[in-house]
């Protein structure tokens, strides 16, 4: 019998149809999920037929850098081949992080309660998805992603890229 998710369950759905795709994301969203939402939009990210891209976040509860790298890397690959990219009702304490992150004019930001109203409809028949391992270079970029998107928070995240690129280089080092 398959697990199913509950009000309670973190994680990251994905829906697609009639020219767009909705990305529910709930709980605490770390890179873990950052990189599994990134692997299951995957080539639709590219994909001309789908006009929008909506990310839900209203029953998200924290975001940390690698899932604003993820965002941002993931809206420049739609908007690139013209294509919407758009947060749907964030919660109160993601739409702090965005303000905090100075990147509410860089996403656009939707209050649609169509979108979470749908989520509730559709979430609960998802079964639970299995976590997907994460590699440090996906972390990197998306971090990369943030300061390329707002230039002066590179001295926050400065110690994190170096450690990111330094254990890059062993594991390059270690498989040559």
């Amino acid at each position: 019998m398959a697990e199913h998710s509950t009000a309670e369950d973190p994680g990251v759905y994905v829906f697609a149809g009639d020219h767009q795709m909705f990305l529910l994301i709930r709980g605490r969203v770390t890179a873990n999920e950052a990189y599994a939402l990134f692997q299951h939009a995957g080539q639709t990210l590219d994909d001309p037929e789908i006009h929008a891209i909506w990310v839900d976040m209203d029953r998200c509860n924290y975001i940390d850098s690698t899932t604003i790298g993820t965002l941002i890397r993931m809206q420049k690959r739609v908007q690139a081949r013209g294509g919407k990219f758009l947060i749907a009702n964030p919660s109160q304490a993601v739409a702090a992080i965005i303000e905090k992150t100075k990147l509410t004019q860089y996403f656009s930001i939707v209050n649609d309660p169509a979108v979470a109203s749908a989520e509730r409809d559709l979430v609960a028949k998802v079964p639970v998805a299995q976590k997907h391992l994460l590699e440090s270079s996906f972390v990197l970029d998306a971090h990369n992603d943030i300061v390329d998107a707002v230039p002066e928070l590179r001295p926050q995240f400065e110690a994190l890229l170096n450690a990111l690129s330094a254990d890059l280089q062993r594991k390059r080092q270690g498989s040559v």
